[in-house]
């Protein structure tokens, strides 16, 4: 039955208690859950098998599953992308306590699954970016409105079914086509028959797969296989072994499948894939793996004073599996040895003798440069992250695009915003070359203070200079050192200082040091501080993306 559209629509309401986003890889183990609640899933991408008390369901973009109390889960990934999946516990309650009534709600909905059609699973994701809005926001009133998008959610899924049984089952069956498809790719199947044993006509079976899967039904088999092939490379399985083990019997016709479809060859893939245990020699550098879904098995400390267990600050949640090694400017090197890594990132920042790191593992220098971007998408190549960067990026331009329509109805657009920086002998003034300038005034179209242009870096200036640039806004950071925020204190008790515009209109605005960076992460942060004191609208929702 999975939900009763009527009954729902007359009595039911249905309460969301937690939302909760989970992602399972290729190589990891994921131990079975007893769900104790009723359970709505959301599969948003990636491939895998979900098991319900040991029966396997397939799950694909798109799928939706209500799980009963209960109930024990197990989910395993089956595409080269992680699967990726929204949880959504919630309770149900009716809209009157009467004996009948309650015995209406146990009818209300059982256990199910449902394939969204592309509108439906449109309207889903729109919901959903809605719902991850709210989570994150203070406001009284978004427990509220998060419960009203998830009543939406729960109408969704009961219209679209309803749709969908009255247009017919060939979504139905073409479901079950995939899920023996995934538990018998190894073996060597006529696709015809398959189709013809789940009620689908072999005449048109190839154009009513392609129509609803996006592929042929070769294709999808092949990139079964090979998704399968690769996970067993990683492994370090032999590739005769491998080959069989996907259903092939010519390792030599695998291996010319394997590059047509995945671009090397399997022992080359597997050389690759031993790059997964990753040292990074620069903390800075773990911003842009991060940003692409790579987390380093150890890095160096950042040296910071405001480090937090040894990282960057904004960073140390998500690395905080992530071993440390040595110190902020000298690796380890007999910890490195030890750990045996797949792959040794480099950097030009610090003076580390790269030819002794280069015995240890495969080594790569990094060279970090202005244009953040290029450097995000080449590694994005390189670590076969391409869907992944060109994401962050058509995320990043949406976020500056809807900061800079906020931006122009304050009055900030039309003001000088100035970039301070107090070291412990020096004022800097940014441009915006690089770091928070260049989110600033080549992101957000800003203004820099009269004399700064966007095309530098920073300028040493002095306390008289900063008074004939008067600006309107001030963003004042130290370079994180103790000297520095004695510095500030000195500056901010001179005449000169309380004489500023941007002073005398309580306009100033004290960041982090380590906000004034340079890559993606950081970039993001650094609209989400921008908005914040220079948008006069309160709707803005903090997001790293």
């Amino acid at each position: 039955m999975f939900l009763h559209p009527l009954e729902c629509a007359k009595e039911t309401f249905f309460v969301l208690q937690r939302m909760e986003r989970q992602q399972y890889g290729l190589q990891q183990e994921h131990p079975p859950v007893w769900k104790d609640g009723h359970h709505l899933l959301y599969v948003q991408e990636g491939e895998g098998i979900l098991r319900v008390d040991g029966d396997p369901l397939l799950l694909k973009p798109g799928k939706i599953v209500l799980l009963a109390p209960d109930c024990c889960v197990e989910v395993e990934g089956r595409s080269c992308k992680p699967l990726s999946l929204y949880d959504f516990s919630f309770t149900y309650t009716v809209a009157s306590d009467t004996p009948a009534q309650s015995k209406k709600a146990k009818a209300v909905f059982s256990p199910g699954h449902h394939a969204l059609s592309a509108q439906a699973a449109a309207r889903f994701a729109q919901l959903l970016e809605q719902m991850e809005q709210l989570a994150e926001t203070e406001e009284p009133l978004a427990k509220w409105k998060q419960s009203i998008l998830f009543q939406e959610i729960m109408y969704l899924a009961a219209s679209d079914r309803l749709t969908t049984e009255e247009t017919g089952g060939t979504r139905e069956a073409i479901e079950k086509v995939l899920l023996y498809v995934q538990q018998h790719y190894q073996e060597d199947i006529s696709l015809k028959e398959v189709a013809q044993m789940h009620g689908i006509s072999a005449s048109n079976f190839s154009s009513v797969f392609k129509k609803h899967v996006g592929l042929n039904p070769l294709d999808y088999v092949t990139q079964l296989r090979m998704a399968q092939a690769q996970r067993k490379l990683k492994a370090s399985q032999p590739i005769e072994l491998v080959a069989r083990q996907v259903g092939f019997k010519d390792p030599l016709y695998f291996s010319r499948i394997f590059k047509r479809t995945v671009g090397v060859t399997p022992s080359a893939y597997r050389k690759q894939s031993q790059t997964d245990k990753i040292v990074t020699l620069l903390p800075h550098l773990n911003d842009y793996l991060l940003a692409l879904g790579v987390k380093p098995f150890a890095t160096l400390p950042y040296g910071g004073n405001d480090q937090v267990d040894g990282y960057l600050p904004y960073l140390a949640r998500e690395l905080s599996e992530t071993k440390l090694t040595g110190s902020w400017n000298k690796p380890d090197m007999d910890e490195l040895a030890e750990a045996q890594p797949g792959l040794i990132l480099g950097s030009n920042w610090f003076h580390i003798n790269l030819e002794s790191v280069k015995k240890i593992a495969p080594t790569i220098p990094i060279i970090l440069r202005d244009d953040w971007q290029s450097l995000l998408l080449e590694l994005a190549r390189f670590f076969g992250k391409g869907e992944e960067g060109k994401h962050w990026m058509r995320r990043y331009e949406q976020k500056v695009n809807q900061a800079k329509a906020l931006l122009s109805l304050s009055k900030a657009r039309d003001e000088s915003v100035m970039i301070l920086t107090v070291t412990c002998n020096e004022y800097r003034v940014y441009g915006g070359r690089r770091q928070l300038g260049k989110v600033l005034y080549e992101d957000l179209r800003l203004t820099p203070p009269a004399g700064i242009s966007t095309k530098t870096h920073y300028v040493c200036v002095t306390i008289e200079q900063i008074q004939a640039m008067n600006p309107d806004h001030i963003f004042l950071s130290t370079n994180n050192s103790n000297p520095s925020k004695e510095q500030i204190k000195a500056l901010q008790a001179t005449k000169a200082w309380s004489g500023l515009r941007a002073v005398q209109k309580h306009q100033v605005y004290e960041v982090e040091s380590w906000l004034n960076g340079h890559a993606p992460i950081k970039h993001s942060l650094s609209i989400d501080v921008a908005i914040s004191h220079l948008a006069e609208s309160k709707q803005w929702e903090v997001s790293v993306m």
